[in-house]
């Protein structure tokens, strides 16, 4: 969700339904429309590099397309339909660019590398099958994360690959792991956080605790299950974060993730009447602060004492109340920027 939402400063990349817009948001208080362009489908995520958009789909459109938003007030498309297959998220390092795919036949996942040192002329330099597994649901990515050289690469159906793509003419899988019940992991899912040599993966029914310290051994550390439907998290100094859709927050210690100790949780509090509920979507920190993302609004709550968590504010969304308006969002060190699902941006003063 929050790669619908790109903070260049001064300029925020913001992905609608079928269009970008540029922002410039050097005055918070006064952000200024720069320019935009339309997309040919809702785009699954967007990149920014060196002032090039790189847009992604996974629908009936397949493939990447790329975007000369050099001059933020003149964007124009400038490469089209590269990679046939749908994309739901790629990763980008220097000049390099990774796809994951599901290749031919529906039961290899494939990896291709790209060249975009030169967006106008970019160049596939490499496409592996990187694994070929019976079932074919359990190798459709759903996002992909790079560690330095190792790209990790999440599939729909609970599985986690890691790939050295240290010479992107050789990409070596070293190691994968999967849990034998099959998680809920919601298709946005991704390596959320790196706690040391843990990878945690915020899943359906709590959170994947992966020692990833020998990545030819991936092994699960731990599952931490926390009771709720886990939508998201965020971690500071070995403490998790956990949203958890209609109940709250729970914060999870994880400094030894092998046994990892829940600390409290914190109820949503009621602000509307019967029947609705709000749903968090998203979590993020800002010194001894949490923002929760939910439905309606931005619930605050003081976790400077990690046992004894508190709310302390609210700040309802623009518009009307009845509304499922919570969406994307990014944070510098001063501002928060909530695009709201009705394409509303409002900034915040944290």
């Amino acid at each position: 969700l929050n790669k619908s939402i790109i903070l260049k400063y001064p300029y925020l990349y913001i992905l609608t339904w079928r269009s970008i817009i540029i922002l410039d948001v050097s005055d918070p208080s006064n952000p200024l429309y720069l320019g935009g362009i339309g997309a040919l489908e809702h785009v699954q995520s967007i990149v920014v590099r060196d002032g090039f958009i790189y847009l992604c789909y996974a629908g009936f459109r397949t493939g990447f397309d790329v975007v000369d938003a050099t001059d933020p007030t003149k964007p124009l498309y400038i490469n089209w339909g590269i990679n046939l297959r749908p994309v739901p998220d790629f990763a980008i390092k220097d000049s390099l660019l990774f796809v994951a795919v599901q290749g031919s036949g529906n039961n290899k996942l494939q990896l291709t590398s790209y060249d975009i040192s030169n967006p106008y002329a970019i160049t596939e330099l490499h496409t592996d099958t990187i694994a070929t597994e019976a079932d074919s649901y359990g190798v459709y990515p759903s996002s992909i994360t790079l560690r330095d050289s190792l790209l990790y690469i999440v599939t729909v159906d609970s599985g986690i690959y890691a790939v050295n793509v240290g010479d992107p003419f050789n990409p070596v899988l070293v190691g994968k792991v999967w849990r034998e019940a099959t998680v809920d992991v919601p298709w946005e899912s991704e390596l959320s956080t790196n706690s040391g040599n843990i990878l945690a993966a915020a899943t359906g029914s709590g959170v994947w605790f992966i020692d990833c310290s020998n990545p030819a051994q991936l092994f699960t550390s731990n599952f931490f299950y926390t009771g709720g439907f886990t939508r998201a998290c965020t971690v500071k100094d070995s403490i998790l974060y956990l949203t958890q859709s209609y109940a709250g927050i729970c914060i999870v210690d994880a400094t030894d993730p092998s046994r990892p100790v829940k600390l409290a949780g914190l109820e949503l509090p009621r602000r509307f009447g019967p029947g609705r509920g709000r749903a968090s979507k998203g979590v993020f920190l800002q010194g001894d602060l949490l923002f929760d993302v939910t439905t309606y609004g931005i619930e605050i709550a003081d976790v400077s004492d990690k046992a004894n968590p508190t709310w302390v504010g609210y700040l309802p969304f623009e518009g009307r109340d009845d509304l499922d308006l919570g969406g994307a969002f990014v944070i510098d060190s001063t501002y928060g920027y909530i695009l709201q699902v009705d394409s509303t941006l409002v900034i915040y003063d944290l």
